[in-house]
Formats: C-alpha cells, sequence, structure tokens
C-alpha cells in the first residue's frame, strides 16, 4: 500500500490537468476551439508542478508528463500556431493522447524507470502500457466525445498502470 507522501505527491501531478477541465466540467460541454486560456493556465502550473518536483528528485507518473507536454504544446499552439491550435480542437482528446503516446516511447526507450516511472519494472510492462497508450489514441479518434474518447480511456490507462506497478514491482 503507497504511503500517504506518495499518494500526495501523485495527486498533486493531476493538478495541471484539473486546472484545463474545470471550466469545461462546470459549463457540462467541451469546446477546445476557446481553450487557449486553459492551456495557458494549465502549461504554467505543469512547468511548476513538474519544476518542483523533479527538483526534489521525485518520480512523476509518465502519463501525466504526457498530458503536461501537451498543456505545453497547446500553449504554444492556441497562442502562436493557429493550425495547430485548430486540428487540436477538431481532434479532441486525441492529440492529449498523442502527448501521451509521444512521452510513453521516448520514457519506454530512455528513461530509467520506462513508461511505469519505475526502474523496478519490467521494459516489457513499459512498451505494453505505451501500446495501450496507442490503443487509447486510436479510440479517441474513433469516439471523438471528450468524455467516451477522452475520460474514460484516461482513467484506464492510469489504472492499468497503477495495477502493473502493483503486481510486477517488488514492494
Amino acid at each position: 500500500m503507497p504511503d500517504a507522501r506518495a499518494v500526495a505527491l501523485e495527486a498533486v501531478q493531476f493538478i495541471p490537468l484539473l486546472s484545463f477541465a474545470a471550466p469545461f466540467v462546470a459549463a457540462g460541454e467541451v469546446d477546445l476551439s476557446a481553450a487557449g486560456g486553459g492551456f495557458a493556465v494549465g502549461a504554467a502550473l505543469a512547468v511548476a508542478v513538474s519544476g518542483a518536483l523533479a527538483a526534489k528528485k521525485v518520480a512523476q507518473n509518465p502519463i501525466l508528463l504526457g498530458v503536461n507536454a501537451w498543456l505545453v504544446v497547446g500553449a504554444a499552439a492556441f497562442a502562436a500556431v493557429e493550425p495547430l491550435a485548430a486540428w487540436i480542437a477538431s481532434v479532441q482528446a486525441a492529440s492529449m493522447f498523442a502527448g501521451i503516446l509521444a512521452v510513453g516511447v521516448a520514457a519506454a526507450a530512455l528513461a530509467p524507470g520506462g513508461f511505469l516511472g519505475d526502474p523496478r519494472a519490467p521494459r516489457w510492462a513499459s512498451w505494453a502500457l505505451v501500446a495501450l497508450a496507442g490503443a487509447c489514441l486510436g479510440w479517441a479518434f474513433v469516439y471523438p466525445d471528450i468524455r467516451v474518447g477522452g475520460a474514460l480511456p484516461f482513467i484506464a490507462l492510469n489504472v492499468v498502470r497503477r495495477v502493473m506497478l502493483r503486481r510486477l514491482v517488488p514492494s
């Protein structure tokens, strides 16, 4: 069972995404074409939270690092790259999963902890999680509704990561 500090450090990593999503939840609908301000706030929080945790040498959830990359790219796109911003708005959650997948491939190939974020996990498990992230990306294209195509596979991906860590990493 993870200790309270580990749970809190993982929960803190959700702050950038939650700040981005909160206005949409409150409005009851998602319109990414009007999300420029949300991307800017989410990106600023992503940099602050990830930077603070990195400075303290805290292992971070690689899935959320992918979300953070998406928030930063989204902020830049809405500030200066209109075609990219239009693409992000048109594909909805698929763009988020593209960020997660990019970080997943890089982490699985290069990071000591792989895509699971723990160096004690077997390398094959990182690549299995990358494959699942790819499936989530495909799912998000097939089901563009943000709840079915975004929230559902995002939750599933994080739950699978948690289960893999619990079962494959000795405590």
